[in-house]
């Protein structure tokens, strides 16, 4: 009998700037590394990692994601990150400002979307891409049954 897994939960995750110089140039990248814990139906959740670098914060978590994901879960290797916008907005006087980042998935049929908002644009930028990517795994199960 085929293991299904229901459902995922980001446990924890780094990210890293990584300048690299070559030719007299600097470049920088980033490097996204995600701990992710699968579960299938009772069973006990395993856990694992992803990892990714690029120059874009939002497609490096989502790449780590979808690359951390797809074993368990094939349907978010037909999942395509489409947009992302950050909005970032600032108190007048006050040092806290709050980020909001939404992201929209497309796989050809079904478009969906998630958003998260933080003061921490790396927190809202998972966020939005763990919602994105659930809502897209939640509709294409319920069509595949109907």
């Amino acid at each position: 009998m085929k293991t299904v897994y229901e459902s995922f939960k980001v446990i924890g995750y780094s990210v890293h700037g990584v300048g690299v110089f070559s030719g007299g140039k600097q470049t920088s990248s980033l490097e996204v590394v995600v701990k992710v814990a699968v579960k299938a139906k009772g069973k006990k959740a395993i856990v694992v990692r992803g990892v990714a670098d690029g120059k874009v914060l939002i497609e490096v978590i989502d790449i780590a994601m979808r690359n951390t994901l797809a074993p368990f879960f094939p349907a978010v290797a037909s999942m395509s990150l489409v947009e992302r916008r950050v909005h970032e907005e600032h108190s007048n006087g006050d040092v806290k400002s709050l980020a909001r980042v939404r992201v929209a998935f497309f796989n050809g049929q079904l478009r969906c979307s998630g958003e998260e908002c933080s003061e921490n644009l790396i927190d809202a930028s998972l966020g939005s891409v763990v919602k994105g990517l659930k809502k897209g795994l939640l509709y294409l199960s319920a069509s595949a049954k109907s």
